[in-house]
């Protein structure tokens, strides 16, 4: 959250329109980073929208933390790798631990494809609905997991481009 502010994300429905993030999951995280000293909170504005701001606190906190989500390693859940990804490039500028973060979680998920692989092999002659429904369900998570892969791979192959660091914008 605090690097979309500090990217000039800066109100809740741009949170939602750029980033595809609720108002309803983003406001409460808002509201206890202003509790916290990590953004400040302007007036309402044209249609009563608040625009924060990260404050010098909140990004020291932020330049902070990072290496620690690289450090933790892959969640498995995509989008949580992807932003821990963006956050290492953009914030940290380490572009090269950030492509490593993003390996571990191809080796990840390749461990959990293998995981799901026996499952399914030993599922195989169920006659229960049930014994159905998880040999379905293992099979669906088996095709996500390889689609992630996938696409990780490929972020990964595009890189060579790069990315840009980011421009801060902080409270004064």
């Amino acid at each position: 959250m605090i690097a979309l502010l500090l990217e000039g994300v800066s109100t809740p429905y741009e949170l939602q329109s750029l980033a595809g993030l609720s108002p309803g999951a983003t406001i409460p995280i808002l509201q206890s980073l202003v509790e916290d000293g990590h953004v400040r909170a302007g007036k309402p504005g044209i249609r009563g929208r608040i625009a924060y701001v990260v404050t010098l606190k909140g990004e020291k906190w932020l330049e902070t933390i990072w290496p620690t989500l690289l450090q933790d390693g892959p969640s498995g859940d995509l989008d949580s790798d992807l932003r821990v990804f963006l956050i290492a490039v953009r914030v940290g500028n380490d572009r090269v631990r950030a492509e490593a973060f993003l390996r571990k979680a191809i080796a990840h998920r390749q461990e959990t494809l293998g995981e799901f692989d026996g499952k399914v092999r030993q599922e195989g002659g169920g006659i229960r609905l049930a014994d159905h429904y998880v040999s379905l369900r293992s099979r669906a998570t088996t095709a996500i997991l390889k689609a992630e892969v996938k696409a990780i791979d490929s972020i990964l192959d595009r890189l060579s481009g790069g990315l840009p660091t980011t421009k801060r914008t902080r409270a004064g």
